[in-house]
């Protein structure tokens, strides 16, 4: 196969999203778009991380020539979840400053609404 059919088939074929891939490749959404429908093919070495990444290993006979291999390992595991991250120093000071602009607000309405 060509990297681009073994590209092609190994993404449509796969448990990850174009969005999962993107990230997994470090390469943007349109890039993979792009492979897929033939527009641009994949480098040698993104050909190689895909392989690893659903556990095989590349073979090249040639320079467009390639085809996977089970190496026998099973697929690595990858957290493509959203990070949680603890709230900063600078974040706090953040929400409590637009909480006393909301408390200000709302006793200038009070205000406001008094005198009408």
């Amino acid at each position: 196969m060509t990297r681009s059919e073994i590209v092609i088939d190994s993404l449509n074929n796969s448990r990850y999203t174009i969005q999962q891939w993107s990230q997994i490749l470090g390469v943007t959404r349109d890039t993979i778009h792009k492979w897929l429908n033939g527009v641009n093919s994949p480098k040698r070495a993104t050909v190689n991380h895909i392989a690893e990444t659903l556990g095989k290993q590349a073979f090249f006979a040639e320079k467009d020539d390639v085809q996977f291999k089970d190496t026998g390992n099973p697929a690595p595991e990858l957290d493509l979840g959203k990070k949680s991250h603890a709230p900063t120093g600078a974040t706090s000071a953040l929400v409590d400053e637009l909480i006393a602009q909301v408390q200000y607000l709302r006793n200038r309405v009070q205000e406001l609404e008094a005198q009408a």
